[in-house]
């Protein structure tokens, strides 16, 4: 190995070392909003389909071939993200702080060079979407008149009073929620509609398809999920009935859905290099 090269690997060595120091110092700077992130995330079980966007992004960025630096805009979103952070702590409203974490991730890849500006965009799927917006969305309006519907068709005693539905002659009991309506599913989706671009390096325009079709499946998937609860809420009970309706649907689409596209990434590579 000649000097120069030797000199070449020492200088990319340095170069990772500080990225790596960086990384960690950013990190140790957010503590505050990924504690409030990971406290609602414990709190929620219906959020945590966020928690899968924070391994994609950096999956989707390992497998990047066309990345480079910018540092001016890196550098503003780091800043920005931060006063938003300092400003959130100060004002006592830690909610505000999720959204700063995502910004100064979000800059610090661009900025060193870890992601493109499209990849490190999607690490704003690690924010799981407001309960709120679900709730004017209707969801909560949407589940309570499907599974009153569900429940009268298939002759099955209930009663929902105060967003509480309950099996007629049954212990069981579920507190229905406007997570409930689909809007997690919908959310989830988008974000996983925007990772499967990335993978399939598929334009704007094609990832939109992709996510109309996969809300096409998605819709008939979260009201059969909540017809099913209706049926098992009794044998089952409201724990295993909730975790069904906050966890498992979410954890099944995030699962084929990564499946299908990682192992059409595969082929779409092995048809453009072939042995």
């Amino acid at each position: 190995m000649s000097i120069s090269e030797t000199g070449s690997n020492q200088a990319r060595k340095r170069l990772r070392n500080t990225d790596v120091l960086l990384l960690v110092a950013l990190l140790a700077a957010l503590s505050v909003s990924i504690f409030d992130l990971v406290v609602h995330w414990v709190a929620n079980p219906w959020s945590r389909y966020s928690v899968v966007f924070a391994p994609l992004v950096a999956w989707v960025a390992y497998h990047e071939t066309h990345r480079r630096r910018h540092p001016r805009l890196g550098a503003l979103l780091i800043v920005v993200g931060m006063t938003a952070q300092l400003f959130s702590v100060m004002a006592d409203t830690l909610a505000l702080s999720r959204p700063a974490l995502v910004c100064a991730l979000m800059g610090l890849s661009i900025n060193r060079g870890f992601a493109s500006k499209r990849c490190a965009l999607l690490s704003v799927f690690i924010i799981p979407i407001p309960y709120s917006v679900a709730k004017e969305l209707a969801g909560l309006k949407i589940a309570e008149w499907w599974m009153s519907l569900v429940a009268d068709a298939l002759s099955i005693e209930h009663t929902l009073v105060l967003h509480v539905f309950r099996v007629v002659d049954g212990q069981a009991a579920l507190e229905v929620s406007a997570t409930h309506g689909g809007v997690p599913l919908l959310a989830l989706a988008l974000g996983l509609a925007g990772y499967a671009g990335l993978r399939l390096h598929q334009s704007l325009a094609q990832t939109g398809v992709q996510l109309l079709r996969w809300v096409a499946v998605l819709i008939p998937v979260q009201l059969l999920a909540l017809a099913l609860a209706v049926v098992a809420l009794e044998p089952l009970g409201a724990a295993a009935t909730h975790f069904f309706l906050d966890q498992a649907v979410l954890i099944a689409t995030t699962g084929v859905i990564v499946y299908l596209t990682e192992r059409r990434a595969m082929h779409t590579k092995a048809a453009a290099n072939p042995a």
